[in-house]
């Protein structure tokens, strides 16, 4: 398991979903992915939502497109995990994880990363989210960066040696404002 996902699971192991009702969006084929794996508790109703019927979610959709049904439950708590890179609307995509999410939502995306699938599309910071998701209904949004630091030292210099990027000329000094290190990012959000 990469250093990345880990920092995932280190996330979700704080999370309690006890006698929650759980929708895990892009749950893809493994409907216990993350959030019921590592969470604490057990939701009392936990269901998959995912695009590709393949994977025999509960609820084929997708986020790009689709809206939830009028009719359907709204979820207690509500997972998107390393998924809304996938979506090409993310407004859209946002505004259905909005209607069916009852208190929580929790999103992880990936920032630094290389494009991992043919439907990769975009790429995300913390104050987008911060900026977004109140347009949603969301009272509070926290979100927490996913360091390179936290992958190893080396992981950027890796990377800008590979890009042809001289280290030296991104480094910036303490208080200039500017992160270097986020490679992805843990959002909580509630209503």
């Amino acid at each position: 398991m990469s250093l990345s996902r880990n920092q995932i699971i280190e996330w979700l192991k704080k999370i309690d979903i006890t006698n929650k009702t759980v929708l895990d969006v892009g749950s893809g084929g493994d409907p216990q992915r993350y959030a019921n794996t590592w969470t604490k508790g057990i939701g009392k109703v936990y269901m998959t939502a995912d695009i590709n019927n393949k994977f025999k979610p509960d609820i084929v959709i997708d986020l790009d497109l689709d809206r939830f049904r009028k009719d359907s439950d709204k979820f207690e708590v509500v997972f998107c995990l390393e998924t809304l890179e996938h979506c090409w609307n993310p407004l859209h995509a946002i505004k259905t994880l909005a209607d069916v999410t009852k208190e929580v939502l929790y999103i992880s995306t990936p920032f630094i990363n290389p494009i991992h699938d043919t439907w990769d599309y975009l790429r995300y910071t913390g104050k987008w989210f911060k900026k977004v998701l109140p347009q949603f209904g969301f009272k509070s949004v926290e979100v927490e960066s996913r360091k390179a630091s936290d992958l190893g030292s080396n992981f950027l210099t890796s990377f800008y040696d590979i890009e042809g990027m001289r280290i030296s000329k991104i480094r910036l000094k303490k208080g200039e404002g500017h992160k270097i290190n986020d490679v992805g990012y843990l959002i909580t959000a509630r209503k």
